[in-house]
């Protein structure tokens, strides 16, 4: 069976409309990072024998977005979620390969602008509560 490595300009990031289940793209970024973290609790005792001995914790997800500011609607929705801290429902597109929804606020946002470009962004996404996550059979 062959394997073909899915494109990069596959992996969109997208937000829910004010029409519930209705998500539209980011179209003006550039770069997109998604990643889920399962944290450890130390449950090691002097029975262990120096070995360390974890169970799990609690899971979190956490992403970014990069690109250039074009005033869109969705560039703007963006922007009005990091000033009020609201949470709001995203939908991650790894190309051909599977799907991740779940609630979001921004953790923080960076907006760079040098005179001789286009103003730049980057927002941080943290989870707000379980992520779903569909792999295409």
């Amino acid at each position: 069976m062959a394997t073909t490595a899915q494109s990069g300009s596959e992996f969109l990031l997208a937000i829910e409309t004010d029409t519930p289940g209705t998500f539209v793209d980011v179209l003006s970024a550039k770069s997109n990072t998604f990643k889920i973290t399962h944290g450890d609790i130390d449950v090691t005792t002097k029975a262990d024998d120096g070995w360390g001995s974890t169970i799990a914790g609690k899971k979190s997800a956490s992403g970014s977005v990069s690109g250039t500011l074009l005033g869109t609607a969705v560039d703007k929705k963006f922007l009005d979620h990091a000033n009020t801290g609201a949470a709001f429902n995203c939908e991650l597109t790894f190309g051909t390969f599977a799907t991740a929804t779940g609630t979001f606020r921004i953790s923080d946002i960076q907006l760079d602008g040098q005179v001789d470009g286009a103003i730049q962004y980057t927002f941080n996404l943290t989870n707000v509560g379980a992520i779903a996550i569909t792999v295409t059979p």
